[in-house]
């Protein structure tokens, strides 16, 4: 926005206690997914009181100055609420069967907000609906951005070899969060089987499964302890090299077929790269959420021409848009929002990317057209200039759903 002449900004809220807040924030948003955690008079008094101390701060600061603010998720809602100006709730949560004790408390602070952005119409909070003007707009990716930019083939070699990764192995790849709704037992359990039957044929694949630590998420480091203690993963040696921000890895194997990479997560423009390394590196990339909001790592992978395997639960479902489409989806949502699937299946759907690899990187072109198109950072940027324009210029907002601007490929 800054460089098309609107001047913009990005705020982190800081908590004054965050080993109270965040914990707190994580379940409000494991909920509003739909987990079935109980709401405690203690949750809410350290999430009132912690927004209300923003807010002050913020004040006091002169940060919560503008035309119009947009704030991204339940952590700061509350704080926002109280800005007097325009004010736009971008939920990036699939909220379609959210634990609804979590709503009931929230909802006071979300209808404060004079429009609310969600990524597609599923997604869209029933008790918003005729009571808030709401924006269909999905979240896109630019390709001038270190995570995206186009690579020497030479710095990726680099980059596995780096992290220890074997460069000639066909790659499967996850990139996430260590989240227990990402599902890393069952990714590692589907690439186990699929190793397997590949084996019997002379392929031998491995897993790259890498993410880093999130400071808002405090039960990160508990499910990587895990992961590593369940697979017996040994620490590897990790030499400086420049380029490479300062990770751990552990592997499985010997000769190693299981990478579990926690990547430093700065610099952040290392990160980036090493992240697009290996996800221009992969075979398949991944993303086998139980739930998801957009899954922009999907995006990403996309949009380098990589194919995809992924939940069809939430954001994914879409972006893949039918089985074989323009990725290859596994299992079903369940009443509750849920991903019900099974390590056959997943397994199954590696194994057809490498029995129909013609079928399948035609998939991955169609999938990398649709991305360039629809999900690019110009689209995402043309979606909220019309948002911002009805908000400020525009007549009063009337409580309907305005979908996103999509083209057909």
């Amino acid at each position: 926005m800054n460089s098309i002449g609107i001047r913009a900004k990005w705020l982190v809220i800081r908590p004054q206690n965050p080993k109270e807040f965040f914990p707190v924030t994580k379940a409000f948003h494991n909920a509003l997914q739909g987990a079935e955690i109980p709401l405690s008079e203690a949750m809410k008094e350290i999430y009132l009181s912690e927004s209300e101390r923003l807010f002050r701060e913020l004040s006091r600061r002169g940060e919560l100055r503008g035309d119009v603010i947009i704030c991204h998720d339940p952590q700061p809602l509350a704080t926002i609420s109280q800005f007097d100006g325009k004010k736009v709730w971008r939920a990036h949560i699939d909220l379609s069967s959210p634990n609804r004790e979590f709503v009931r408390f929230l909802l006071p602070f979300i209808e404060e907000f004079d429009v609310a952005i969600f990524h597609f119409g599923d997604f869209v909070l029933e008790e918003l609906k005729g009571r808030l003007p709401i924006y269909l707009i999905p979240a896109g990716i630019s390709f001038l951005t270190p995570k995206n930019v186009e690579l020497p083939q030479g710095f990726c070699s680099y980059v596995l070899e780096s992290l220890g990764i074997d460069r000639q192995k066909p790659m499967v790849l996850q990139i996430s969060r260590f989240d227990r709704f990402k599902d890393p037992r069952g990714v590692v359990e589907a690439f186990e089987r699929a190793r397997t039957e590949l084996a019997r044929e002379g392929i031998e694949i491995q897993l790259v499964y890498a993410g880093n630590m999130a400071r808002d998420d405090p039960e990160g480091g508990k499910i990587l302890s895990e992961l590593i203690g369940e697979l017996g993963a040994k620490k590897r040696p990790m030499p400086k090299r420049p380029l490479i921000p300062k990770s751990v890895v552990w592997a499985v194997g010997d000769p190693p077929h299981i990478f579990i990479v926690n990547l430093g997560a700065t610099p952040l423009t290392e990160n980036s790269l090493v992240v697009n390394a290996l996800q221009r590196s992969a075979t398949i990339v991944l993303q086998k959420s139980l739930r998801e909001g957009l899954g922009l790592t999907i995006l990403e992978a996309m949009g380098k021409g990589r194919p995809v395997i992924v939940g069809n639960v939430g954001g994914p479902a879409h972006l893949i848009k039918e089985d074989g489409m323009y990725g290859y989806g596994v299992g079903y949502k369940d009443a509750r929002g849920n991903l019900v699937y099974t390590a056959e299946e997943t397994a199954g759907k590696i194994l057809q990317c490498f029995e129909a690899p013609v079928r399948t990187m035609e998939m991955a072109r169609r999938a990398q057209r649709n991305v360039a198109l629809n999900y690019s950072a110009i689209r995402h940027l043309l979606d909220y200039l019309k948002l911002l324009d009805d908000l400020v210029n525009g007549p009063s907002l009337s409580p309907k759903v305005s979908g996103p601007n999509f083209y057909p490929i």
